[in-house]
């Protein structure tokens, strides 16, 4: 018995949640991946199974799932076509 302390009991395993964000400038030619790469992300998250997750070091972080994505747009060109995407993810 702890006298003085609270005691915390986590039944199972946790579930860990990272937030994180970025931007990225799409290309001005066509046919490379520019704002691609976020439609990618959002088609991945309806699926809601993991997915193997590799950073730019080149290390695996096991499987994650996506849970949210979220995108803005700015700077815009006279097409419509956007120079900013800001996201925002949750694995």
């Amino acid at each position: 018995m702890r006298v003085g302390r609270v005691v915390s009991v986590v039944a199972g395993a946790a579930r860990a949640v990272v937030d994180f964000g970025g931007f990225q400038s799409p290309p001005l030619q066509v046919g490379q991946l520019g704002a691609g790469a976020i439609q990618f992300w959002w088609m991945k998250a309806d699926t809601g199974l993991p997915m193997m997750i590799v950073d730019g070091l080149g290390w695996v972080w096991k499987r994650w799932a996506i849970l949210r994505v979220e995108e803005r747009k700015s700077y815009f060109l006279r097409d419509g076509a956007s120079r900013k995407i800001e996201f925002s993810m949750a694995l």
